[in-house]
């Protein structure tokens, strides 16, 4: 057996062309499954025979990198420890998806199986030739046609405002008004998709490469903290088993919950959220600078840093967050500096683009999703590329 593995060791370098640097790793006799390390739904399967860098080993199973992060495999009596001499992986990436059962080669002739993920993972390619791209695939190059992979548009982060039926909406008939049964037959499309939620973590997590996400996986923010998020969107939610963000504005917010008035803007009170957290996390949307100081020049940008700073601090005291929405979308870079000296860890803009790896989490884009967007228009943003 331990001539075998170093004869498969001897192998993979071999196929991987040029040696630069030696690496520890793993051969397995039998087909793994691999694991999302996060999700720990099985997201591919790898060849036997075949080496795969490890990132680390645990007791009951053993790290490996894929997709945009990390995979596992479990120990098994299958699995034995291996060196090989890789290829290097250029610093030139994009994110593709694979649009079904996907297999990667060994080589670019497509003559020996190394890996085969599911539909709708990303991956990083680092190359290609005329007929296969190259991926960057547990530590190493692999080859996959390139039929099977389409480009990554990136990650949908959706905003809505507010909720209100027209019959009684008698005074925020403007654009950010949608109503709920405009939000609910959003929900149902993207639902009969296959869609499904990502919270703020994940998206972090992804744009920093520490987490995979599928590639059918949006998230879905609301700014203000609205009580019409509680009365129409959360029964919803919790029934799809979606998740969503609402950005608060702490100087808002009651001190105990008010009898519903579509008549009048109302904001959560805190005893509310706490209702809502099997769907909903709650994070920032300033203290008391949501509002206009010099014409239309909001107040986190046009007050003076120490008052913003202080506001911003207030309104953690309020309650802890990590992530934080700019008013207005609002925001430059002595915004940023005060928000990353707070502790913040990624803000939100009104940008229209969806997200990718590698973006600055201080200028996160989001998708405003309005009245005026019709449905046909809100379909594209999901639709097959």
């Amino acid at each position: 057996m331990k001539r075998l593995k170093w004869s498969l060791a001897l192998a993979a370098s071999l196929w991987l062309g040029s040696t630069t640097a030696e690496a520890a790793g793993t051969i397995a006799s039998e087909e793994q499954p691999v694991y999302d390390t996060t999700t720990h739904e099985q997201i591919g399967t790898i060849e036997p025979n075949v080496y795969y860098e490890t990132v680390r080993e645990e007791e009951n199973h053993i790290v490996v990198e894929v997709e945009t992060a990390t995979g596992y495999v479990r120990r098994t009596e299958q699995i034995e420890t291996a060196d090989a001499s890789m290829q290097p992986v250029n610093d030139k990436q994009r994110v593709m998806v694979t649009t079904e059962e996907t297999v990667f080669y060994t080589t670019d002739r497509f003559t020996q199986p190394f890996y085969t993920a599911v539909a709708d993972r990303r991956f990083i390619v680092v190359g290609e030739t005329e007929q296969s791209y190259e991926v960057q695939l547990f530590g190493q190059v692999a080859y996959v046609k390139k039929e099977q992979l389409q480009l990554d548009r990136g990650v949908p982060v959706l905003l809505y405002h507010h909720l209100l039926r027209d019959s009684e909406n008698e005074n925020y008939a403007n654009n950010a008004t949608v109503d709920p049964l405009t939000f609910i037959f959003h929900m149902e499309y993207v639902k009969d998709l296959g869609y499904n939620t990502i919270t703020l973590d994940d998206l972090y997590g992804y744009i920093n490469g520490t987490q995979n996400i599928s590639a059918k996986s949006f998230a879905l923010t609301f700014d203000d903290g609205l009580t019409t998020t509680r009365h129409y969107a959360y029964p919803l939610l919790q029934a799809f088993d979606f998740k969503a963000t609402n950005f608060i504005i702490t100087s808002r917010t009651p001190s105990r919950p008010q009898p519903f008035d579509p008549s009048r803007l109302q904001f959560l009170s805190l005893q509310e959220m706490d209702d809502m957290r099997d769907v909903f996390t709650f994070e920032g949307h300033t203290h008391n600078m949501h509002r206009f100081a010099i014409g239309s020049c909001g107040a986190l940008v046009c007050e003076p840093l120490p008052l913003v700073k202080q506001d911003l601090e207030t309104s953690l005291a309020v309650f802890p967050h990590d992530y934080f929405a700019y008013p207005f979308g609002q925001y430059n870079d002595h915004t940023i500096d005060v928000l990353k000296e707070i502790g913040i860890k990624m803000a939100f803009t009104t940008r229209k683009d969806y997200v990718q790896l590698g973006d600055d989490v201080y200028r996160v884009p989001r998708i405003d999703v309005q009245r005026s967007v019709t449905f046909p228009q809100f379909k594209a943003l999901f639709d097959a590329q």
